[in-house]
């Protein structure tokens, strides 16, 4: 595998994506995976207000949360980012974290080892399914 020359930097327009789904008009999202290197909760500030007040809504995110220092995994910081997401995501409200997701080859799937953790819109998650994902009852 060859890697690309890191010295060069290429400057590429970036849009908050608050903005752009209201440009094209949407406001539901059924499936999101927010994987941007490290920019993820940055990507998730910008769109808290929408989230928080339903102007936004998701049904499921797959969000990477792994830390990766371009040799090792760093695990304090990979645990770090993802009780952030989910202390997001609880104050935001109406999410459960459904799952992790790990890479085929890794078998260790110990809590905060994973690569992505998947949360789910608990009132889209409760139309078909009698209890949460973690066991508790649906919300009425």
């Amino acid at each position: 595998m060859e890697l690309l020359n890191r010295t060069n930097t290429i400057t590429v327009p970036c849009f908050n994506l608050k903005n752009v789904l209201s440009v094209i008009k949407t406001h539901h999202i059924d499936f999101y995976s927010l994987d941007v290197e490290g920019g993820e909760m940055t990507v998730l500030e910008s769109m808290r207000d929408g989230l928080k007040t339903r102007r936004i809504t998701v049904d499921v995110w797959s969000v990477e949360y792994r830390v990766w220092d371009g040799h090792n995994i760093i695990d304090d910081k990979s645990m770090e980012k993802l009780n952030a997401l989910r202390r997001f995501f609880s104050d935001i409200g109406g999410y459960s974290e459904h799952s992790q997701i790990s890479l085929p080859t890794e078998k260790n799937m110990i809590d905060g080892c994973a690569l992505d953790v998947v949360f789910v819109r608990n009132e889209m998650f409760c139309k078909t399914h009698k209890k949460l994902s973690k066991g508790s009852p649906c919300p009425t």
